[in-house]
């Protein structure tokens, strides 16, 4: 609607085409010279960066994350840091559907913007004893995804994980230290929450854990 909101569920990452490219631009085609039977082909596919263009985005890889945590993690990075858009990468989540994840997001006051896009792809190796991880490959695909497909155009973005809120100890947003920072980045340590004295309630919230541990658990 004209002045409204912009959300969007993309239901289908290889469907759509640019009716005015050329055909030789419009599809990928991909062949085995040893095995001619396998054969695929890709549409490229149009840009949504002016869904971002100028906005302050959330980013997120999530899979079944309950949608109260998603509303408090989206309602606390609009409140705090000044976020107007959200970007979610739905790894494959059985809980609920696109479109609950839409309404969660637009239920909150100050985003402008939103889509969903189903990301459906095996996460990749974990980071095992060694902690090293460096083969989670649906998260670096996503994030480059968004990159190219959305996020060109937008003025920042954040990027956390789903139970991560970052909590600014300077008196800036997230995006003020950014923009001050000659390399347009900002590192942050990480310290690991407890739920000692929380309540006995089936889901605990960010605003029950009170407690966190003295030592930085890594750099973000």
């Amino acid at each position: 609607q004209s002045g409204g909101p912009k959300f969007a569920a993309l239901t289908n990452l290889i469907e759509g085409f640019f009716p005015s490219a050329p055909p030789v631009a419009r599809k990928f085609q991909f062949a085995n010279p040893s095995h001619k039977e396998l054969r695929a082909s890709l549409e490229i596919q149009p840009s949504h960066c002016d869904m971002f263009a100028g906005k302050k985005v959330m980013l997120l890889i999530s899979k079944n994350t309950h949608l109260i945590w998603l509303r408090d993690l989206i309602e606390f990075n609009a409140k705090i840091h000044g976020v107007n858009a959200v970007l979610i990468y739905d790894n494959a989540s059985t809980s609920y559907g696109l479109e609950d994840i839409l309404a969660t997001a637009a239920e909150i006051e100050g985003i402008e913007s939103a889509a969903v896009v189903p990301w459906n792809f095996p996460w990749g190796a974990r980071g095992g004893p060694a902690e090293i991880w460096d083969s989670d490959y649906a998260q670096y695909g996503a994030i480059e995804h968004a990159r190219l497909r959305f996020l060109l155009d937008c003025e920042a973005v954040i990027y956390t994980d789903a139970d991560e809120l970052v909590v600014p100890n300077t008196g800036k947003s997230l995006f003020e230290a950014v923009a001050a920072s000659p390399s347009g980045i900002v590192g942050y340590h990480s310290h690991l929450m407890h739920k000692i004295n929380a309540p006995e309630t089936p889901l605990l919230r960010f605003k029950d854990l009170l407690y966190a541990e003295r030592e930085p658990h890594l750099l973000r």
